[in-house]
């Protein structure tokens, strides 16, 4: 509903750009009220300290590829590619760090073939 409301609003004056925001608006707006009812009518909390760690290692792997695409000079796929690969793996890495996976994710982990 939120969704094409605003892509009613938006898209007549901003085109492509306005669809992309109704879209993004739309997405987070939904999330926080999913994780509300979740926490209202599941009897749920809120898992703060793993939530706090995946913005940490997100927010940690942007600068790192944010200041890596400043140094390099690659045509611009290549450069998609790599710093996509590049965020990945500084991510991954830092959530490692962190200790946010648990046992069961870490036997998951090591069942993985890729074959």
């Amino acid at each position: 509903f939120i969704n094409i409301i605003l892509d009613l609003h938006l898209i007549p004056k901003y085109g492509a750009i306005g669809a992309a925001w109704a879209n993004a608006v739309a997405q987070i707006i939904s999330s926080f009220l999913g994780i509300y009812y979740i926490i209202c009518f599941g009897k749920m909390s809120f898992p703060w300290l793993p939530a706090t760690k995946v913005i940490f290692s997100a927010s940690v792997a942007s600068i790192i590829i944010l200041f890596l695409g400043s140094l390099i000079n690659l045509p611009i796929l290549l450069q998609l590619i790599f710093l996509g690969l590049v965020f990945i793996l500084s991510f991954v890495l830092l959530l490692f760090a962190l200790k946010f996976f648990i046992k069961r994710d870490l036997e998951m982990i090591q069942r993985i073939r890729f074959e």
